[in-house]
Protein backbone atom coordinates (compact mmCIF):
# COMPACT_ATOMS: atom_id res chain seq x y z
CA UNK A 1 0.00 0.00 0.00
CA UNK A 2 0.87 3.62 -0.45
CA UNK A 3 0.03 6.56 1.04
CA UNK A 4 -2.01 9.03 -0.91
CA UNK A 5 -2.81 12.03 1.09
CA UNK A 6 -2.88 12.81 4.62
CA UNK A 7 -5.59 14.62 5.80
CA UNK A 8 -5.45 16.90 8.88
CA UNK A 9 -8.55 19.65 9.51
CA UNK A 10 -10.01 18.40 6.67
CA UNK A 11 -7.14 19.48 4.54
CA UNK A 12 -5.55 17.02 2.41
CA UNK A 13 -1.73 17.14 2.55
CA UNK A 14 1.12 15.59 0.81
CA UNK A 15 2.75 14.38 4.00
CA UNK A 16 2.93 14.26 7.63
CA UNK A 17 5.90 16.93 7.50
CA UNK A 18 3.45 19.25 5.56
CA UNK A 19 1.14 18.62 8.51
CA UNK A 20 3.58 19.18 10.88
CA UNK A 21 4.53 22.30 9.36
CA UNK A 22 0.73 23.77 9.53
CA UNK A 23 0.77 22.57 12.80
CA UNK A 24 3.22 25.21 13.24
CA UNK A 25 2.14 27.94 11.87
CA UNK A 26 -1.60 27.48 13.73
CA UNK A 27 0.48 26.97 16.94
CA UNK A 28 2.36 30.82 16.25
CA UNK A 29 -1.03 32.18 14.92
CA UNK A 30 0.19 32.51 11.55
CA UNK A 31 -2.16 31.95 9.01
CA UNK A 32 -1.72 29.96 5.80
CA UNK A 33 -3.15 28.56 2.86
CA UNK A 34 -2.12 24.99 1.32
CA UNK A 35 -1.27 23.99 -1.79
CA UNK A 36 0.43 20.31 -2.99
CA UNK A 37 2.79 21.51 -5.32
CA UNK A 38 6.40 21.94 -4.33
CA UNK A 39 5.68 25.62 -3.23
CA UNK A 40 3.45 24.65 -0.77
CA UNK A 41 2.23 26.79 1.64
CA UNK A 42 1.36 30.81 1.03
CA UNK A 43 1.57 33.10 4.52
CA UNK A 44 -0.29 35.89 3.92
CA UNK A 45 0.41 38.12 6.92
CA UNK A 46 4.36 37.88 5.85
CA UNK A 47 3.75 37.83 1.74
CA UNK A 48 5.73 35.07 1.65
CA UNK A 49 5.56 31.62 0.23
CA UNK A 50 7.27 28.63 1.66
CA UNK A 51 8.18 24.85 0.61
CA UNK A 52 9.36 22.05 2.62
CA UNK A 53 11.24 19.35 1.76
CA UNK A 54 12.66 16.39 4.46
CA UNK A 55 16.08 16.91 3.79
CA UNK A 56 17.09 19.35 0.97
CA UNK A 57 16.07 20.74 -1.91
CA UNK A 58 17.52 20.02 -5.11
CA UNK A 59 19.22 22.09 -7.53
CA UNK A 60 15.87 22.15 -9.81
CA UNK A 61 13.64 22.82 -6.78
CA UNK A 62 15.71 25.88 -6.19
CA UNK A 63 15.58 26.78 -9.64
CA UNK A 64 11.37 26.11 -9.44
CA UNK A 65 11.55 28.28 -5.95
CA UNK A 66 13.92 31.28 -7.40
CA UNK A 67 11.39 31.79 -10.45
CA UNK A 68 8.42 31.56 -8.46
CA UNK A 69 9.98 34.37 -6.20
CA UNK A 70 11.54 36.39 -9.30
CA UNK A 71 7.75 36.11 -10.75
CA UNK A 72 5.63 36.45 -7.76
CA UNK A 73 8.14 39.64 -5.97
CA UNK A 74 7.27 37.76 -2.84
CA UNK A 75 10.12 35.48 -1.15
CA UNK A 76 10.15 31.62 -1.30
CA UNK A 77 11.11 30.45 2.55
CA UNK A 78 13.25 26.97 1.85
CA UNK A 79 11.58 24.83 5.04
CA UNK A 80 13.99 21.76 5.68
CA UNK A 81 12.74 19.04 8.23
CA UNK A 82 10.81 19.85 11.30
CA UNK A 83 10.27 22.91 12.85
CA UNK A 84 13.04 23.77 14.82
CA UNK A 85 15.28 26.11 16.56
CA UNK A 86 16.96 27.38 13.71
CA UNK A 87 16.65 29.91 11.32
CA UNK A 88 15.16 29.26 7.50
CA UNK A 89 16.37 30.07 4.04
CA UNK A 90 14.36 32.11 1.58
CA UNK A 91 15.02 33.52 -2.19
CA UNK A 92 14.12 36.67 -2.75
CA UNK A 93 12.82 38.35 -5.69
CA UNK A 94 16.32 39.62 -6.77
CA UNK A 95 17.65 36.05 -6.60
CA UNK A 96 19.33 36.44 -3.28
CA UNK A 97 19.30 34.43 0.13
CA UNK A 98 18.16 35.78 2.92
CA UNK A 99 17.84 34.12 6.61
CA UNK A 100 14.58 34.47 8.72
CA UNK A 101 13.67 33.37 12.03
CA UNK A 102 10.02 31.55 10.86
CA UNK A 103 8.44 32.98 14.38
CA UNK A 104 6.18 35.51 15.92
CA UNK A 105 9.18 36.89 17.42
CA UNK A 106 8.15 40.44 18.80
CA UNK A 107 5.00 40.16 16.46
CA UNK A 108 6.92 40.88 13.59
CA UNK A 109 4.86 38.93 11.81
CA UNK A 110 1.77 40.31 12.82
CA UNK A 111 3.05 44.46 12.93
CA UNK A 112 5.17 44.10 10.14
CA UNK A 113 4.33 42.21 8.10
CA UNK A 114 7.10 39.68 7.70
CA UNK A 115 9.49 37.10 10.09
CA UNK A 116 12.44 38.53 11.75
CA UNK A 117 15.17 38.65 8.95
CA UNK A 118 18.76 37.52 10.60
CA UNK A 119 21.53 40.69 10.25
CA UNK A 120 25.23 38.44 8.71
CA UNK A 121 26.29 38.62 12.22
CA UNK A 122 24.08 36.58 13.53
CA UNK A 123 23.69 33.85 10.53
CA UNK A 124 27.47 33.43 10.99
CA UNK A 125 27.08 32.48 14.66
CA UNK A 126 24.33 30.33 14.04
CA UNK A 127 25.46 27.02 16.16
CA UNK A 128 25.48 29.23 19.13
CA UNK A 129 22.13 31.13 17.83
CA UNK A 130 20.34 27.92 17.95
CA UNK A 131 20.77 27.92 22.10
CA UNK A 132 19.47 31.72 22.05
CA UNK A 133 16.87 31.36 19.88
CA UNK A 134 15.46 28.24 22.37
CA UNK A 135 15.98 30.55 25.28
CA UNK A 136 15.22 33.35 23.94
CA UNK A 137 12.06 33.93 21.17
CA UNK A 138 9.36 32.67 23.66
CA UNK A 139 7.49 30.54 25.23
CA UNK A 140 5.01 29.90 22.31
CA UNK A 141 7.93 28.85 19.97
CA UNK A 142 8.74 26.30 21.81
CA UNK A 143 5.10 24.68 22.36
CA UNK A 144 4.67 25.36 18.97
CA UNK A 145 7.99 23.37 18.33
CA UNK A 146 7.11 20.59 20.61
CA UNK A 147 3.21 20.12 19.54
CA UNK A 148 4.40 20.21 15.55
CA UNK A 149 6.72 17.51 17.04
CA UNK A 150 5.16 15.54 18.75
CA UNK A 151 2.00 14.98 17.17
CA UNK A 152 1.05 11.79 16.70
CA UNK A 153 -1.87 10.23 14.70
CA UNK A 154 -5.58 10.41 16.40
CA UNK A 155 -9.04 11.10 15.75
CA UNK A 156 -8.14 14.44 13.74
CA UNK A 157 -5.45 13.05 11.81
CA UNK A 158 -6.31 9.96 9.02
CA UNK A 159 -4.63 8.66 6.42
CA UNK A 160 -6.23 7.63 3.09
CA UNK A 161 -4.70 4.57 1.10
CA UNK A 162 -4.20 3.65 -2.68
CA UNK A 163 -3.62 0.37 -3.62
CA UNK A 164 -1.15 -0.01 -6.66
CA UNK A 165 -1.90 -2.50 -8.91
CA UNK A 166 1.65 -4.04 -9.84
CA UNK A 167 1.96 -3.90 -13.67
CA UNK A 168 1.73 -6.92 -15.25
CA UNK A 169 3.67 -8.16 -18.29
CA UNK A 170 1.61 -8.97 -21.71
CA UNK A 171 0.34 -12.45 -21.65
CA UNK A 172 -0.18 -12.73 -25.70
CA UNK A 173 2.35 -14.78 -27.02
CA UNK A 174 3.34 -13.72 -30.63
CA UNK A 175 3.70 -16.34 -33.00
CA UNK A 176 6.62 -15.98 -35.71
CA UNK A 177 5.99 -16.43 -39.15
CA UNK A 178 7.80 -17.88 -41.54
Amino acid sequence: MKIKDVIYKNQKFRSMLDVRWAIYFEKMGIDYEYSDNVVCFWLPQVNMFAAVNRYTFTKDEDEILKAVAKESGNPVLRLIGIPDYITYMAWDSNGDETDHLVSAYHGYCFNEHRFYKMTEAEGMHLAKMRNVIYHTYGSGMKEAITHARSFKLSDELMFSFQYVKPKRLPTKVIKPTM
